[in-house]
């Protein structure tokens, strides 16, 4: 993680109407992503628990990409076993540029009862900085002592591609939400 860590706030209300770099239309989208990630990333729906290649797997190095984009999102490092059945990261990937890779919005739907319990009066929804893709949601249910703040982002698997080098992810800090 990052150095100088800092605990932030739990999202970032600029992101609620932010423009995006990459920009399709649907029918391009549709083409360039397979139909079970197109509905996810841009239909914002949920894959089915433990069904993602990346759900279990733990790779010590390397990093996790947005299907849609290429953007770096989350390292290798991050990613932590949650029970939940989803991949789970503990922090994302900041760079100069962009700021914060992964942003966060109030989802379309209400809190629900897990949320409440845990906290949460919204239900956070998170996105790609770069091409607004849905990648899941993030809670604050996961504290542990390299993970002060608690934060899970729980993350479609449909939505990541793992990139075993560093390569254009190796100027980016890692650190928890702006």
């Amino acid at each position: 993680m990052g150095m100088g860590m800092v605990i932030i706030s739990r999202y970032c209300v600029s992101c609620q109407d932010r423009e995006f770099a990459v920009v399709c239309s649907e029918k391009e989208w549709r083409s360039l992503l397979p139909l079970p990630a197109y509905n996810v990333m841009r239909g914002r729906t949920t894959e089915p628990s433990s069904s993602s290649e990346h759900s279990d797997t733990f790779p010590a190095t390397g990093h996790y990409v947005c299907r849609a984009c290429s953007l770096p999102l989350y390292p290798a490092g991050a990613k932590f076993k949650s029970g939940s059945g989803w991949p789970a990261f503990a922090w994302c990937l900041h760079g100069e540029a962009r700021g914060c890779h992964v942003g966060v919005r109030r989802d379309r739907r209400p809190a629900n009862a897990l949320d409440v319990l845990h906290g949460q009066e919204k239900h956070l929804e998170l996105f790609c900085s770069r091409c607004g893709g849905h990648l899941g949601h993030v809670f604050f249910d996961a504290v542990s002592d390299d993970n002060l703040n608690g934060e899970r982002h729980c993350v479609n698997g449909l939505a990541l591609n793992y990139a075993d080098a560093e390569g254009d992810a190796a100027h980016l800090r890692a650190d928890k939400l702006e």
